[in-house]
């Protein structure tokens, strides 16, 4: 039987520590549609680094005014709990759990599904063919 209820999570960090999210991107799939989709912009009350704002283009200029992890982690942490989250690499749910870490909270009550051991795992066919990055996997 297929998953065809799930949240698909991405997240991006300011600068190389994992821990300084200021980008998180939700979308709520229900019967296997998108049902609703959501994206919070967080101040990671950290410095940008030039590398990452050339990635996600999210300037501190964009973070001013908004919340902080230890603002949206309770938050975050009651809306998802108990739900099947769906990221793309250890990337994501690293920077949840040290962003977690950073502000003494529990990490997410959630069950996570890495889509890129899945992909690994399912179509080896990608190792030779442009790799698993979701540009690649979404383009056949």
């Amino acid at each position: 039987m297929a998953v065809a209820d799930f949240i698909a999570l991405d997240v991006e960090t300011a600068n190389s520590d994992f821990a300084s999210i200021c980008s998180i991107g939700l979308v709520h799939f229900r019967q296997g549609k998108v049902f609703k989709s959501l994206t919070i912009l967080v101040d990671p009350e950290d410095e940008f680094s030039p590398a990452n704002i050339a990635i996600h283009g999210i300037t501190p200029e964009d973070i001013v005014g908004k919340p902080t992890m230890a603002q949206v982690l309770p938050v975050i942490s009651g809306a998802l709990a108990r739900s099947a989250i769906v990221h793309h690499s250890p990337f994501d749910r690293t920077a949840f759990a040290r962003a977690a870490a950073k502000h003494n909270a529990e990490g997410l009550p959630c069950f996570w599904l890495d889509s890129l051991q899945v992909a690994r795992r399912a179509w080896d066919y990608f190792g030779a063919n442009g790799g698993y990055g979701l540009k690649n996997l979404a383009s056949s």
